[in-house]
């Protein structure tokens, strides 16, 4: 899209289903294509307005979905929810480099300021995966994300639609719900919703 508004906005065709894309420093225009379980690699035509054309692919496992770079731009990493993995690619040779099994349904993934460790949220595991990027045998560690509900009952409320991550100076922020939906003693005539007397079954959190 020409944000000056100059010109039409220009179109590539993908072999299938976008989900997420992410630019590189070098220009490249990297894209989970999930029904294919693949990326595409973007690339510049010259011209007067530089379009896009499909310059590579590399498979991944099922159904990719976020993608980040590492910060020295040597790595991409692509969660793919259906075979809940983490997929690592080389981005200058795109070669598989290699792939850990992580919690069901990751969505997001992002990585550390020094490039060590990654974090992966999840559409319903009530966890972030910590994975440790640097170890030959790239440990993960699960952080529980499940909070104490209002009684005091801990790990009453799942956290779930962990779709989005961010890095800041204070830490890794990752938004998501707090669902309470197994207590038959909680109201909720639409999905999330609530009468005047009864607690919420869904609470927004960061």
């Amino acid at each position: 899209v020409d944000v000056g508004g100059e010109h039409p906005s220009l179109r590539t065709d993908l072999p299938g289903e976008p989900s997420q894309l992410l630019v590189a420093g070098d220009g490249r225009v990297f894209v989970s294509v999930r029904d294919s379980a693949q990326v595409d690699v973007l690339e510049q035509v010259p011209g007067d307005r530089p379009s896009l054309r499909i310059a590579g692919q590399v498979k991944t496992a099922e159904e990719p979905s976020g993608l980040a770079l590492t910060p020295d731009g040597r790595t991409l990493l692509v969660t793919c929810g259906w075979a809940h993995v983490l997929d690592a690619f080389a981005t200058r040779t795109l070669e598989h480099a290699f792939q850990v099994d992580v919690a069901r349904e990751p969505r997001a993934v992002v990585t550390s300021a020094d490039g060590r460790l990654a974090y992966v949220s999840h559409a319903t595991a009530s966890v972030v995966s910590v994975v440790n990027l640097m170890s030959p045998i790239h440990e993960i560690r699960a952080e529980r994300m499940e909070q104490t509900d209002v009684d005091g009952v801990p790990g009453k409320l799942a956290w779930r639609q962990g779709f989005a991550l961010a890095r800041a100076e204070m830490g890794i922020l990752a938004p998501g719900v707090e669902a309470n939906t197994g207590d038959t003693t909680v109201r909720s005539e639409t999905y999330g919703g609530t009468t005047e007397f009864s607690a919420p079954s869904e609470v927004f959190d960061v």
